[in-house]
């Protein structure tokens, strides 16, 4: 089991992840 700050940052990380690539999708024009 992680620490909750190790699970937080990981989590974070991921919704960061997450709005790069619909971002990167939005400027790619594709849906």
């Amino acid at each position: 089991e992680l620490p909750p700050a190790e699970k937080n940052r990981l989590s974070h990380r991921a919704r960061a992840s997450a709005a790069l690539l619909e971002a990167l999708r939005g400027l790619d024009g594709t849906p």
